[in-house]
């Protein structure tokens, strides 16, 4: 199962809408910005590394000059973290400005989007004028065949003549988002080659914490694969923007040629400098613990609604659907909204309608409120359940 889309001048429209949009829910909602509990975000629950904060004030001082145009400090110390060689890591203005890197510097003419996913690899796509085309994965459709759906789609007719040389971009997010879920590594693996560029999403793969999950040693190497990633997600700094790019580097030199000057600022720039110094091993072990923990409370509690389906995750949100025939999910997600409690509304991923929403994983204490006010929706709308 699979559709084609064109990125040409006229074509399909991609929404430009995410979680963590706190000013447009006040207008609608009527709260104040602080007072919402954001589900719609999917970042650490714990929240910062302790150590992360003094780092940031030390870097202050370098707030009066220009940044380093060419990373190298960071590209050092974020490459002892990823475990890859310095000359194969770019750093990036978060995990969008690799993404449109990726999809404008190899010039391809049709990017494979295995959806749904997160949107900004199809907008991406569109914007550097690729030929789209959506190959739909679960919870749309099965996995079993996704391997054969792919090839089929690398070989679909374009508007120009299609010639073997034509390159093809295909975008994974694994682990995947909004669905939790994460791909078979050696799958993948059969994806890149010849006039094939892989390119995967790898911004929560910190949560999960099997290096040999990753394609970062593998990208580092090929010419035919490049990793993109995020710190935003796991070390809880949406608003400071750092991500990265792992290729080898014939293909970060041609990711460099494009990069606006200056678009890693200092102070993010102070972060991957300083990422072996944090103590994250037992920041992210502790992450991890608590996640899994939350996820588990999340999952067994929303089970008891039949109206609901969770969908299995190994990451710090959760992918849930309001049953078609119950309820319409934007009712619940109005009711929730209306309670200062906002969750990711999914119908702006491709093959996804109102009734799904995302959940990140917070605290106990948030998660639980969540589920009081989920129940109290069910205690409204289903008396007799």
């Amino acid at each position: 199962m699979f559709s084609l889309s064109c990125g040409l001048w006229g074509a399909e429209q991609v929404l430009f809408e995410h979680g963590g949009n706190l000013e447009k829910a006040a207008c609608k909602y009527g709260y104040p910005i602080d007072a919402f509990t954001d589900f719609s975000v999917n970042i650490n629950p714990l929240g910062r590394p302790p150590a992360l904060i003094q780092v940031l004030q030390q870097g202050l001082s370098k707030i009066g000059r220009y940044p380093d145009p060419g990373y190298q400090r960071g590209a050092d110390e974020l490459g002892r973290y990823l475990g890859v060689p310095a000359e194969s890591v770019l750093l990036c203005n978060g995990g969008t400005e690799a993404i449109d890197l990726v999809a404008r510097a190899f010039q391809p003419q049709v990017g494979i989007v295995l959806e749904p996913t997160f949107v900004e690899y199809r907008r991406m796509a569109v914007n550097a004028g690729m030929q789209v085309v959506k190959v739909y994965r679960q919870p749309v459709a099965g996995q079993n065949d996704l391997g054969e759906r792919i090839e089929k789609a690398c070989q679909t007719g374009s508007l120009a003549p299609v010639s073997r040389s034509r390159k093809v971009l295909v975008f994974v997010c694994n682990p995947n988002n909004p669905t939790g879920d994460i791909m078979d590594i050696s799958f993948l693996r059969r994806l890149a080659g010849d006039s094939r560029l892989l390119a995967v999403d790898e911004a929560f793969m910190d949560f999960v914490g099997e290096t040999d999950l990753s394609l970062r040693s593998a990208a580092s190497r090929s010419q035919h694969t490049v990793v993109m990633g995020s710190l935003t997600k796991i070390l809880h700094i949406p608003g400071l923007r750092l991500g990265y790019i792992v290729a080898h580097p014939l293909s970060i030199a041609k990711l460099k040629k494009i990069q606006v000057p200056w678009s890693v600022n200092a102070l993010a720039q102070s972060v991957a400098e300083n990422i072996n110094k944090l103590g994250l091993d037992e920041f992210l072990a502790q992450t991890r613990e608590t996640v899994a923990m939350e996820r588990k409370f999340l999952c067994t509690e929303l089970a008891k609604h039949n109206w609901l389906k969770v969908f299995p995750s190994v990451v710090n949100y959760l992918l849930v659907r309001v049953r078609p025939d119950q309820a319409p999910g934007e009712d619940l997600v109005c009711y929730l909204g209306n309670r200062g409690i906002l969750v990711r509304d999914c119908s702006n991923f491709a093959g996804l309608d109102q009734g799904y929403f995302r959940i990140g994983i917070k605290s106990r204490k948030e998660n639980e409120q969540l589920v009081e006010a989920i129940s109290g929706f069910s205690r409204e709308r289903y008396p007799c359940s």
